[in-house]
């Protein structure tokens, strides 16, 4: 006669993250399972997955629909990880900053995933924003660009993207203007032949301090920044974000930390960079 197996269930709760932490490891619920057959026990956690997450203040946010993108997507394709979460977070900080600016063509650089942009626009869709912005995408990743045109159509905003695989601004006409910018570089300190790897090594490798690629997006961006226009970009503590607002302010721009936040042994930042015209009437950029 086969053995009858024992079979014991406990509900665990993992809805609460801890004092001044995110989680955004989309696990919202979760069962442990024991199984005991001949006196081996077995046990299994049964997780039910959702994309949505919960910031500093225990507000829940939701993130667009990646139920397209597979595990083998993910081996060519950044995964959206702490730095986008925070990129989100503090877009929704500024939407109302964001959405009184009225921008028309947004640029998003390396978008991966394209979970930033996606959001973004879905949630100025929300704000009942009449004239949605038009959103480029350049990578030089082309499975990423790929993939963050799916993610816009599958979240019912990709007839306002348009998406281009390319090295940073050499994608794009040489007079070709943006409202407003969004970059999350690769910022992770590498050798120069990480960088020279392309594929899923271009979302992170950085180069010398993690600021090979930013440098150049710096020297490049201010020519193709509208009158009144927005950067935001993300960078982190070894990248020495004080140096790169040096380099803004020099190229007669403003700075202001939107959000910083620790993700293990990283701190992160994402800083709004803009000329005269954007939000305020004016600043001092030789302060």
């Amino acid at each position: 006669m086969a053995p009858v197996p024992l079979v014991v269930s406990a509900h665990i709760a993992v809805d609460t993250p801890r004092n001044n932490e995110v989680r955004h490891d989309g696990i919202h619920d979760a069962f442990v399972v024991l199984l005991e057959i001949n006196d081996i026990v077995f046990i299994f956690l049964l997780c039910e997955i959702s994309a949505e997450y919960h910031g500093t203040d225990g507000v829940m946010s939701c993130l667009p629909c990646l139920d397209h993108l597979s595990r083998d997507d993910y081996a060519d394709v950044y995964e959206p990880s702490e730095d986008t979460f925070l990129f989100i977070d503090a877009l929704d900080k500024e939407l109302t900053r964001i959405a009184d600016a009225k921008p028309t063509r947004i640029l998003e650089m390396g978008p991966g995933s394209g979970c930033i942009s996606v959001h973004l626009l879905q949630q100025l869709q929300k704000r009942a924003v009449q004239c949605l912005p038009s959103c480029l995408l350049i990578d030089i990743n082309p499975k990423a660009v790929t993939a963050a045109l799916k993610t816009a159509a599958c979240n019912g905003v990709g007839q306002h993207f348009d998406g281009l695989q390319g090295d940073l601004f050499r994608a794009i006409r040489p007079r070709q203007t943006f409202d407003m910018m969004l970059f999350n570089p690769p910022y992770v300190p590498s050798p120069a032949e990480e960088m020279c790897e392309g594929g899923i090594a271009a979302a992170w490798a950085g180069g010398v301090d993690g600021r090979e690629v930013i440098d150049r997006f710096i020297q490049q961006a201010p020519d193709h920044l509208a009158d009144g226009g927005c950067i935001y970009l993300l960078s982190e503590r070894r990248n020495k974000p004080e140096e790169i607002r040096q380099l803004f302010k020099q190229k007669g721009f403003c700075s202001e930390e939107v959000l910083h936040r620790r993700a293990q042994n990283e701190l992160l930042n994402v800083t709004r960079f803009w000329r005269v015209g954007w939000g305020e009437s004016a600043c001092d950029v030789n302060s």
